[in-house]
């Protein structure tokens, strides 16, 4: 386990978990095929790791699976070039049932905050904006 942690812990493309409080690298993970990892973040109950790169991808990760894994894979990938050009920033919450997805994007020409639905897989808002897309903030009303 620690070698395959050791021949990737310098690649700069990778995400690595680690112990919050013994400091140790619990998991490295390589989103595949993915350009320049652009931002990761947890969802807010702690259950997924959600990533993004340039590849136009989002990389959803189930941290039960991924820690139990000795080759851990995303759980779901997002790819769709309609919305998603280059997400920037990528933030994921739980809602009712379902997990909900909100990327922002930095496009030169495209630039757009969707609402993707982990459920229903597919964008269910998304509103263009006039601006450069790169930061997020949420909280239980607004984005």
């Amino acid at each position: 386990r620690g070698e395959s942690i050791n021949k990737t812990v310098d690649d700069q493309d990778v995400i690595r978990l680690y112990d919050f409080h013994s400091g140790q690298i619990l998991k490295v993970l390589n989103p595949k095929n993915s350009d320049d990892l652009l931002t990761v973040s947890f969802s807010d109950d702690g259950k997924y790791l959600v990533s993004s790169s340039e590849d136009h991808s989002i990389h959803i990760w189930d941290l039960e699976t991924v820690l139990s894994a000795d080759n851990p894979e995303p759980f779901y990938t997002i790819r769709d070039n309609n919305y998603y050009q280059r997400p920037r920033a990528v933030q994921m919450f739980k809602h009712a049932d379902d997990y909900r997805i909100v990327s922002a994007d930095f496009g030169s020409s495209f630039k757009v905050v969707s609402l993707y639905s982990l459920f229903e897989k597919r964008v269910i808002n998304s509103y263009k904006a006039g601006d450069r897309l790169q930061f997020l903030a949420m909280s239980d009303r607004y984005i």
